[in-house]
């Protein structure tokens, strides 16, 4: 396994997502910070006084992948977040030694969310119109929903 980071341009962030869950890579860690690399500072006015802005917005998004899809995932990463110009952001690979999902207790691939099914709403319960029998048990109510 491997966790693929990519730290990209705020602003692309919509279009990364929507590149990811077109190729099925569900989930994802995103983290929202500042920081800076080929780009030049900017001097920029605020309040009627000069700023200089050397740390820009930036987003990173961490997800962790089986060796075979890294290849596919950061296609797509460099398709969506690409737009030609000094700041687009940089993508690292670093190897995972294991991955536990804490809720079920499952190892290694298990544990990943790449390619898994969104979860589906329960279907609905019709409704009967007859009354219950008495000796039958009593209705349960939906869970998130008031008594």
């Amino acid at each position: 396994m491997k966790k693929v980071e990519a730290i990209v341009r705020t602003e692309r962030l919509p279009f990364i997502r929507e590149a990811l869950d077109a190729a099925g890579y569900l989930g994802m860690t995103v983290i929202e910070g500042r920081g800076r690399g080929a780009e030049k500072p900017m001097t920029m006015v605020w309040r009627g006084s000069k700023v200089l802005v050397d740390l820009r917005p930036k987003t990173k998004l961490e997800i962790v992948v089986p060796d075979d899809l890294v290849q596919p995932l950061v296609e797509a990463l460099l398709a969506s977040a690409y737009t030609g110009e000094p700041g687009d952001g940089k993508i690292i690979i670093s190897p995972v030694d294991e991955v536990i999902r804490i809720r079920t207790g499952e190892y290694g691939i298990k544990a990943v969310s790449v390619g898994a099914p969104r979860r589906q709403m329960p279907a609905q319960v019709e409704v009967s119109e007859e009354a219950p029998e008495a000796e039958s048990e009593p209705a349960r109510q939906p869970v998130g929903t008031a008594l």
